[in-house]
């Protein structure tokens, strides 16, 4: 790809920068929910582009907002309503019913202005996840998070030493343990569940209408 072209791509991804600030601005001040966004990198739009030889008019996620909170998933639900409520057209992914790899979240696909914005709703559990999986990648290896497997056995495990204090870890996992509720067999179900590094259905999340958004209750 020459100069010329990745001039063009990088004004393609700030025009979606006014769209991701509006739909912001909305969850914010009428939803009251605290988030946070960011627009892909030139880079990572390179990379899926390469890896799911996709074209760039179909992807969905230039555009991107992220709200985590200390939540039940039937909480979850509850805020996922809200959004889909504001805007009914919104196009949700329950990837905590089909997982990438080990990720779980619920993920929802707005049109603003004629740009399509994603909102992320996390868990903190769920959002931990997805950060130590994040950096043990940024360490052996982005294709990590798609199922791709580490070359190096060594290699790995510095990578995960360097990512992950198992003491701090295993403490905020026991202390999100008594906020889910539930049987000790029940929690430790949803831990296996995300421990699956290859759960999960790749490239083949499933896409909920408007009204299943709204009416989705409690977790599978």
């Amino acid at each position: 790809m020459g100069v010329e072209d990745l001039d063009l791509l990088e004004r393609v991804r700030a025009s979606y920068d006014p769209a991701m600030a509006t739909f912001e601005g909305v969850l914010r001040e009428h939803l009251s929910l605290s988030v946070t966004s960011r627009l892909k990198t030139v880079g990572t739009i390179l990379d899926k582009l390469r890896r799911e030889k996709t074209r760039l008019s179909t992807m969905q996620d230039i555009a991107g907002v992220r709200y985590v909170e200390e939540m039940t998933l039937s909480q979850q639900d509850l805020v996922v309503a809200k959004i889909v409520k504001a805007f009914p057209s919104a196009r949700v992914v329950d990837r905590r019913i089909h997982s990438s790899y080990g990720y779980r979240a619920v993920h929802l696909v707005v049109d603003v202005d004629g740009c399509p914005v994603e909102v992320q709703v996390r868990t903190h559990l769920q959002n931990s996840w997805a950060q130590i999986a994040e950096a043990i990648a940024d360490r052996v290896g982005r294709g990590l998070r798609y199922g791709d497997i580490p070359t190096g056995s060594e290699q790995f495990a510095e990578g995960l030493a360097e990512c992950v204090r198992p003491d701090r870890c295993l403490r905020s996992i026991c202390q999100r343990t008594r906020f889910l509720g539930g049987s000790a067999g029940g929690r430790a179900t949803v831990f296996r569940g995300h421990a699956r590094s290859r759960g999960g259905l790749r490239g083949h999340a499933r896409v909920l209408s408007p009204r299943e958004g709204q009416t989705r209750k409690g977790p599978t």
